[in-house]
């Protein structure tokens, strides 16, 4: 998530009028343009905030979910419950939204990967570059890459990529851009990441001369 969008600076003192507009704004985060009506839905989503917080503050048999009748401590913390649910994507990514997003990355990154200088022992002799991804795209067409060439292509290719469009799209710069932790994705980030995957892939295949060779996993 971007500072300059909904997430809160600790060291800045907000006026009320300002923590109104941060609840908000992450609230409207959260919908993330999934319905129609995203004013109601964003007002709905601040509501449900609101309450959480203040379970936390008061208690569950005293809650409330009227922004207007919050404290600005209750406030902050509504804040801080919404930033960590729109940080995460909601609910979590599923395990075939992980298997599919997966099986697509190694597809795309048999394209995308600059290997140029990694050499590898394969079948077809010691290859490296071009040759080696060539091979490769062809071995991961009946069976899955070799381990060492998967770790490659995660710390070339796949991980810095998909740290680069979470960033893209707001959730967040990545402190090593070279780790990506599939299991801690949330749904809605699952599906950006497959679609911008899948266009990738797709952009890629189109382009190249060799678009006949298949590329299943």
């Amino acid at each position: 998530m971007t500072k300059g969008d909904s997430a809160m600076n600790d060291s800045k003192i907000y006026t009320r009028k300002e923590l109104n507009k941060l609840l908000y704004r992450v609230a409207l985060r959260m919908v993330g343009g999934q319905t129609d009506d995203e004013g109601e839905a964003t007002r709905l989503v601040r509501m449900r905030l609101c309450t959480e917080a203040t379970r936390l503050s008061r208690g569950k048999t005293r809650t409330c979910d009227d922004y207007k009748q919050l404290t600005d401590d209750e406030i902050k913390i509504a804040i801080g419950i919404g930033e960590d649910a729109a940080m995460h994507g909601g609910k979590p990514a599923t395990p075939k939204q992980i298997a599919f997003l997966a099986a697509l990355s190694i597809r795309t990154a048999l394209w995308e990967a600059d290997m140029s200088d990694y050499v590898c022992e394969t079948s077809k002799g010691t290859l490296a570059g071009e040759d080696l991804l060539e091979h490769m795209r062809w071995v991961n067409t009946t069976k899955p890459v070799p381990p060492q060439i998967f770790q490659e292509l995660c710390v070339r290719w796949i991980n810095p990529t998909l740290n680069s469009w979470l960033a893209d799209a707001g959730w967040g710069k990545a402190k090593d851009p070279t780790k990506f932790f599939m299991k801690d994705l949330g749904s809605r980030q699952a599906t950006y990441l497959i679609g911008r995957m899948q266009k990738a892939f797709d952009a890629r295949l189109r382009n190249s001369p060799h678009a006949h060779v298949p590329t299943t996993n």
